[in-house]
């Protein structure tokens, strides 16, 4: 018999279609209005971080208060390896004999199995896989879960590929419900934009970093590749000004040449447009940077610690060693062209010179010794 708080619960229900993968149909769930509330205000949490860490501390704590576990943790397992890496709730619950078992025993977790697959990241339980006396027999059972006390696991991967799966589980020592797997199911595509978000942020930033340090070096042109030669991102005018670099000097061979920077990993050195040029290529993690500059000319990096002089000043030393004039070199660093006569007095006190073009000679044979190692 029911009794009115099951009719006032049903009576509320709200009916959410997700495609769990668990039977490869969708399937039809209903999550009373407080359990949605509940989703919602956990969701709005992990979409508020800015950061991949900030993102991982507040998904462990919130979502533990959504499924009630012993253990939550953050994985971001190496199939092919293996290997893991991981963040948990509470700290310090996995010592490191344990997690050797784990792996040793990873193609036997009925969980990741199902997750490899499939291609899925639906939320899915231990008991949706295997029966309760068949997990028992497995080893990562004897070796991990029952000596850590634990009898059950939900999970939802945040990003599933062949040979890496990104995700968290909850775990704990009794099986999960069709509800707590449904809460943890309807949160996952919320979960999935922010990881997508913070993952984008933190890229972007590190791009601007590689750009930020190659503006550092005035004159120079810098791009940011991705692996076959795509351009991510670039310095103001630095297409237009490459084109115009190019033996055939038109836009149609930048791609090709930029295509064929991303493939190599040493410097090119050409002459077009009336002047040889440089571009030395570097592979990170992001993707690949290139940076274009007329041969010969300075990097204001190496200015500064061969001249003595300050970071600006050898930045207006590099654009007049290009031909840049007072005005031009202002407009391209942002500054007055008084302030600009200001470091150029300061500049020809500091060199012993005279003019911008004995300053300028100045600055071409300072490079010419630092890259002979005189």
């Amino acid at each position: 018999m029911s009794t009115r708080n099951d009719r006032e619960r049903d009576a509320s229900a709200i009916t959410v279609e997700s495609n769990l993968d668990v039977t490869k149909r969708v399937v039809v769930v209903q999550l009373s209005e407080s359990d949605v509330r509940e989703v919602i205000a956990v969701a709005e949490q992990c979409l508020s971080a800015h950061t991949l860490d900030e993102f991982i501390d507040t998904v462990l704590t919130s979502c533990q208060q959504l499924v009630s576990s012993d253990v939550i943790t953050y994985n971001e397992v190496e199939l092919g390896v293996p290997e893991i890496t991981f963040r948990e709730l509470p700290g310090e619950s996995y010592s490191p004999d344990l997690l050797t078992a784990f792996l040793y025993h990873l193609d036997d977790h009925p969980v990741i199995a199902r997750m490899r697959r499939s291609g899925s990241g639906a939320a899915i339980r231990i008991s949706d896989v295997v029966s309760s006396r068949e997990f028992h027999n497995r080893g990562i059972y004897s070796d991990f879960f029952h000596r850590l006390g634990l009898e059950d696991q939900v999970a939802i991967s945040l990003r599933v590929n062949p040979t890496r799966i990104i995700g968290i589980a909850a775990n704990r020592d009794c099986v999960f419900t069709h509800n707590e797997r449904d809460r943890f199911e309807m949160l996952r595509p919320l979960l999935v934009s922010a990881y997508h978000s913070v993952t984008r942020f933190a890229e972007l930033e590190r791009v601007t970093e590689y750009l930020r340090l190659g503006l550092s070096s005035a004159g120079c042109d810098v791009f940011m590749l991705s692996d076959d030669g795509g351009v991510v991102e670039c310095t103001d005018g630095a297409l237009r000004r490459l084109s115009a670099a190019l033996p055939l000097g038109t836009e149609e061979s930048v791609p090709v040449f930029l295509a064929h920077l991303a493939r190599v990993s040493k410097s090119l050195r050409w002459e077009a447009a009336g002047a040889r040029w440089m571009a030395s290529t570097t592979h990170v993690d992001a993707g690949v940077i290139v940076t274009i500059r007329r041969d010969g000319l300075p990097h204001a990096a190496e200015l500064q610690s061969s001249l003595g002089v300050s970071k600006r000043e050898a930045q207006v030393l590099v654009l007049i060693a290009e031909g840049q004039t007072s005005a031009e070199v202002a407009r391209t660093l942002d500054i007055s062209v008084r302030t600009v006569h200001k470091h150029l007095e300061h500049l020809y006190r500091c060199l012993g010179a005279s003019s911008r073009s004995e300053a300028a000679t100045i600055a071409r044979s300072v490079t010419e010794d630092f890259h002979s190692g005189t």
